[in-house]
């Protein structure tokens, strides 16, 4: 994980990849962060796609320029 941010009540965590074709496996330390952070957090895959993309339950990967 590189960034943890909080942000209308929720919790984003941040993981950046340089990917273009990002895949369930690139979100595991993600995955394994929400299953402790809880409810409120969400996970954040930033990466080289044009669309965001969900990748697990509570995970998304999204384009470099909306992850910020």
């Amino acid at each position: 994980m590189d960034l943890i941010v909080e942000r209308h009540g929720h919790l984003y965590a941040m993981e950046v990849k340089a990917t273009a074709t990002p895949a369930p496996p690139h979100a595991e330390a993600l995955a394994r962060w929400l299953a402790l952070a809880g409810p409120r957090a969400r996970g954040v895959l930033a990466c080289r796609i044009e669309v965001p993309t969900p990748l697990r339950p509570g995970i998304r990967a999204v384009p470099w320029h909306l992850a910020w």
